[in-house]
């Protein structure tokens, strides 16, 4: 309920009065006497104990011209949705009256106010017998223990108060277990969203209570009844609740950003196997067109060199049919297989090298690069065997017996 610079030093407390005389007007208002407010001890339960807090006359002397023209609410707001209670900007849903502006310290070390109800909900409240005046204030605490003459032992002194409104409650025990506290006889009927608690709070503590709030970690415990123990267990719940919620959303969220990291690595690494494959297969391509360059420059000095014009054969394939051709002589027939006509070019290379001339040294200038060309180890420098595929072997070997079978000595 503060908005004070020093809030931190302040806490919210409220206290139990009581209606007295009260008189209807004409237009339905319920004007209505009561004690808002008494000097004494404030028992409030902590833990397994119970905190005693003092107010004596002075205190409640010096504050009490806060609780004129206070908001009157039925029920405490909420401090949950309500932090700093009634303001400028709630009054209009959580006010249900007004204080009037006289208020008077009576005998007793009671403080009595006037107070007019005027909306129906809270008229019928009153008349099914919620009759009790509990304030909503701020309190400063001075936190040493002593013994009053009249009141007896204390463990802290209210000092000074600042009111925010005066509540119309149920007479029960306890307190809220979140921020509002009441003393040993108050109602803490607390406003949600706009509507009053509808069961009432009442009793002590149950001891299986206690030991349930201990098991939920709720050390400061601030109220008398088991409704308020309730209330503050399944607080703790709701906030426990909350942060395995928020742990686990964490943990989900670092997961995603684990699995997509992963994820762009893996694209990383296809997209760079990709390029890879890539570059391979331009070199590939590159050897196979210097091969192909090579061949074919190979062939073009075969053809010219039995005086064939190789522009007439764009078709490497119909090239070489025409150079075997020529070195037999006479027509392929049409059923001649392609290592047939490979034996045949390969004598016709050999039978007439020196025709090849500029054909014979393009394909050196295809192979350039290579360390040693084909045309090399064909001219006699190496061995050619090692440089042969399976089937240009096969072809080697086909060449050599049809040699042998054209030899007059066969």
């Amino acid at each position: 309920m503060s908005n004070r610079a020093d809030s931190a030093a302040w806490q919210s407390r409220v206290d139990r009065g009581e209606l007295l005389a009260a008189h209807r007007r004409a237009d339905g208002t319920l004007l209505v006497e009561g004690f808002a407010a008494r000097e004494g001890i404030l028992e409030y339960r902590v833990g397994n104990g119970v905190r005693r807090e003092l107010v004596r006359a002075d205190t409640l002397a010096k504050a009490a011209a806060g609780l004129g023209r206070a908001p009157v609410t039925l029920g405490h707001p909420d401090p949950v949705v309500y932090p700093n209670g009634v303001t400028p900007d709630n009054v209009q849903r959580l006010g249900v009256g007004d204080t009037g502006g006289e208020v008077v310290l009576a005998d007793g070390g009671f403080v009595k106010v006037q107070l007019a109800v005027r909306r129906r909900d809270a008229l019928d409240a009153i008349a099914q017998g919620t009759q009790e005046l509990s304030p909503g204030y701020d309190v400063l605490l001075d936190e040493t223990p002593g013994v009053d003459p009249v009141h007896g032992r204390y463990d802290a002194v209210q000092t000074e108060r600042r009111y925010n409104h005066l509540a119309i409650v149920d007479r029960a025990r306890g307190g809220d277990a979140i921020r509002l506290r009441a003393d040993s006889g108050v109602a803490t009927s607390v406003i949600g969203g706009g509507t009053r608690a509808e069961r009432p709070r009442g009793g002590s503590v149950n001891p299986k209570f206690v030991g349930l709030l201990a098991l939920c970690g709720v050390a400061d415990f601030r109220g008398d009844s088991d409704d308020a123990a309730l209330d503050a267990v399944s607080a703790a719940l709701r906030s426990r609740a909350d942060g395995d919620r928020a742990r686990a959303d964490a943990a989900q969220a670092e997961s995603k950003r684990a699995l997509d990291a992963m994820t762009a690595e893996r694209d990383a690494q296809k997209a760079r196997a990709d390029a890879a494959e890539g570059e391979v297969k331009k070199l590939k391509d590159a050897d196979k067109a210097r091969a192909d360059a090579a061949e074919r420059a190979d062939l073009d000095g075969v053809a010219k060199g039995l005086g064939l014009d190789p522009a007439k054969h764009a078709d490497g394939k119909a090239l070489k049919r025409a150079i075997a051709a020529k070195h037999l002589g006479s027509e392929l027939k049409s059923d001649a297989s392609d290592a047939y006509v490979d034996v045949l070019v390969d004598l016709a290379k050999a039978k007439a090298p020196e025709q090849r001339g500029d054909g014979r040294e393009a394909g050196r200038a295809a192979l350039q690069g290579t360390g040693e060309t084909r045309q090399d180890v064909q001219d006699g420098q190496r061995d050619l065997k090692p440089y042969l595929s399976p089937s240009e072997r096969q072809r080697e070997a086909a060449k050599k017996a049809f040699a042998a079978a054209r030899s007059p000595t066969a």
